[in-house]
Order: structure tokens, then C-alpha cells, then sequence
């Protein structure tokens, strides 16, 4: 009888680490094309398992999407990446994403002599996406 119990907790146990204890978010992983994303630019920092949001910044006349992260654990609590390989059908406001990705240096990027240069925000290759449901 004490081996039923037993086997029956080993079963249950196991049932838990396989399925995993998580919350009402479910995952949907994509697949993403970074063949060509960035690949001249040197990578300065990898983000991983990253929670986001994507947005244009609330600008609808733009098609430029940005991935907001607010980490503040930094002394910039909130940074934003342009990621290069997001694709369209999730290129909306507000759309919660986990990733994983390279964000790339700014350094080298030409821009013509006496244009106004200004980085709002930093380009990045995501190499998984997973949207939060």
C-alpha cells in the first residue's frame, strides 16, 4: 500500500515538471528569418527570455514597431529595440512577447554629413518569439 502512495506521488510529481506550473499565459513559439537581419552590425549585448511589448510608439501614420522593455534593473528603466525580423502579423500595439535576441551596435551605421542623427532606440535580430496569450 506505502508503494501505491508513493508511486502514485512520483507520478504526480513528474506529471508537474513535465506539464510545468505556470499562469494563464499559454506560449505560441515562431519561427523566425534572420538570415540577413543586421548581419553587418557587432552584437553588444543578448537578451534572454526576455518579456516585451511590441508597439509603434503610438504613431499609426509609421510602420516602424518597436520592442519595449522595461527593466529596472537598469539605469535606463525602459530601453526599445527595432527588431528587423518581427513578422507583420505581429506587428501591433501592445502585443506581449517573450524573446530571445542580439541587439546590435549603432556603431558604423551611415547616415548623410549634416543630417540629424538621433538613436531613439537600438536595432536588434530576435533569434525565438514567443507571443503571450
Amino acid at each position: 500500500m506505502k508503494i501505491n502512495s508513493l508511486l502514485a506521488a512520483i507520478t504526480v510529481g513528474i506529471s508537474l515538471i513535465v506539464t510545468g506550473c505556470n499562469d494563464s499565459d499559454s506560449w505560441v513559439e515562431e519561427e523566425l528569418n534572420n538570415t540577413t537581419c543586421n548581419s553587418n552590425l557587432a552584437t553588444i549585448l543578448s537578451y534572454n527570455n526576455t518579456i516585451g511589448v511590441v508597439t509603434n510608439a503610438g504613431n499609426s501614420n509609421d510602420d516602424t514597431f518597436y520592442i519595449r522593455i522595461n527593466n529596472p534593473d537598469t539605469l535606463q528603466a525602459t530601453e526599445y529595440c527595432i527588431p528587423c525580423n518581427l513578422p507583420d502579423k505581429y506587428k501591433m500595439e501592445n502585443l506581449r512577447i517573450r524573446f530571445n535576441g542580439d541587439l546590435k551596435s549603432m556603431a558604423g551605421v551611415i547616415h548623410e554629413p549634416g543630417e540629424e542623427f538621433l538613436i531613439i532606440a537600438q536595432p536588434i535580430t530576435l533569434t525565438r518569439l514567443w507571443v503571450i496569450e
